[in-house]
């Protein structure tokens, strides 16, 4: 692999970042989640960064992962619809400006996290999509947040088992290709 943010031509050199992890109580998410770090481990990347979407999600034991980091930006379902809103906020700016030394010290962990990682990839088995409304847009952002910024930072994306659609509504549509526009796609449905 070669680029600007790859610091080795050897896949033990890659840093990889696998984002959408949502909690252990999936077992076929966990199942895939297992299998892919397996292959990955067998090509030579060992130890991704296994990156979170829900705060307090704890890591599956036993999983060889180097390091788990969290979005700062949680569901509305988790933390209420007034820490959602804040976080939207607080995802827009990084996005604007993801250097930024006046967003929260826990934004900025988590941009500087992702701007350490040469590959980010979703958890397979996981969906990339749009639902119809503004309510389904916002979890589009959501959902696409992690993939956005990696596109900000410069950071490659790959979609790896990922099933990505349906895209419902124009804007949660160009939020997609947005957030996937120039990531490599090795196998979609």
């Amino acid at each position: 692999m070669s680029g600007p943010n790859t610091r080795s031509e050897s896949p033990e050199g890659v840093r990889l970042g696998i984002s959408h992890w949502y909690s252990t109580d999936n077992l076929g998410d966990l199942a895939i989640l297992v299998g892919q770090i397996e292959v990955l481990k067998a090509l030579g990347v060992h130890r991704p960064v296994l990156i979170g979407v829900e705060p307090g999600v704890e890591v599956p034991p036993g999983l060889e992962i180097g390091t788990f980091a969290c979005s700062p930006w949680c569901s509305p379902q988790t933390r209420g619809a007034r820490r959602w809103l804040g976080g939207l906020l607080w995802a827009l700016v990084a996005l604007a400006m993801p250097r930024s030394r006046f967003l929260p010290r826990e934004w900025r962990a988590f941009v500087a996290t992702l701007a350490g990682l040469d590959v980010l990839m979703p958890k397979g088995g996981g969906y990339l999509y749009s639902r119809s409304g503004l309510r389904g847009l916002f979890f589009t952002m959501r959902i696409c947040w992690p993939l956005l910024m990696a596109r900000r930072l410069g950071v490659r994306r790959v979609a790896w088992g990922h099933s990505i659609g349906p895209a419902e509504g124009r804007l949660g549509s160009r939020l997609l290709r947005w957030a996937l526009a120039g990531a490599r796609i090795l196998v979609r449905d």
